[in-house]
């Protein structure tokens, strides 16, 4: 944090509302300090419901002619919230989900659709494959690692993660998809992803809900970089969960 002081100050400088400014001032103080009380009380301080789809941020209400790409589409349960939001009435829906366990889900739950469209592929920086660990247990977590082990073992010595190769694609390589709103939750690679979507994004200027909470630096290099794509967006940033956690803390651009 402190060899990082001007760019978290600079983030900090760049968001639109005193909401956002005491989130970021909490998620550092709660990362400085690991401190779980610390943690409870301040997360719950911070706390605003409707993760991806916020009500208190100007701008950001669904219309009826919605094109919406969910990057970590998991099982499905965004493309729900969405459909909720929307009554059912959107233009496009595009799903992005690597994880095989998670991308089966999100086929049974979702798959035949109208205006639904599955990828079983990762949003990246470029297209290819890249080494994969999944979480065979739960679905939630697995994410791009390029070091992991081909498994890991609970005390129990059942395999409860799996690594593979899946293919990556960046958006900006698809100009098929012309987005209102992109939704980011891809344990990590939420940068690596953006740097694959910049023009997509500078052309078309979607709103975003991008998570910031993965990594420690996700805070104000994701903050800064948006802000870079395109200078003219609103930035909020809103914590998400209540207790002793540090996660579903997400960054919201609006036009």
């Amino acid at each position: 944090f402190d060899a990082n002081k001007d760019s978290i100050e600079r983030a900090r400088s760049l968001l639109a509302d005193s909401k956002s400014m005491e989130v970021l001032d909490g998620r550092t103080r709660l990362m400085r300090t690991n401190d779980n009380w610390l943690r409870f009380e301040i997360s719950s301080g911070l706390y605003t419901p409707n993760m991806y789809f916020p009500d208190d941020i100007p701008s950001f209400a669904l219309g009826r002619d919605e094109s919406f790409v969910d990057a970590g589409a998991y099982t499905g349960d965004t493309v729900a919230k969405f459909l909720a939001k929307t009554g059912g009435e959107f233009s496009r829906v595009f799903a992005f989900e690597p994880d095989a366990k998670n991308f089966s889900a999100l086929r049974a739950n979702y798959g035949g659709r109208p205006n639904i469209s599955l990828y079983q592929a990762g949003l990246f920086s470029r297209g290819g494959t890249v080494r994969f660990q999944a979480n065979d247990f739960s679905g939630e977590g697995s994410r791009i690692a390029d070091n992991a082990a081909p498994s890991t073992k609970d005390p129990f010595g059942v395999d409860y993660c799996s690594c593979y190769d899946i293919e990556v694609v960046a958006l900006d390589d698809m100009p098929e998809i012309i987005p209102t709103l992109i939704k980011m939750d891809i344990e990590g690679s939420e940068l690596e992803a953006l740097k694959g979507e910049a023009r997509t994004i500078k052309s078309h200027t979607p709103r975003l809900a991008i998570c910031l909470y993965h990594k420690l630096c996700d805070l104000w290099e994701i903050t800064l970089y948006v802000h870079e794509i395109v200078p003219g967006y609103k930035l909020y940033v809103r914590h998400q969960i209540i207790g002793p956690s540090l996660t579903d803390t997400v960054l919201y651009a609006v036009m």
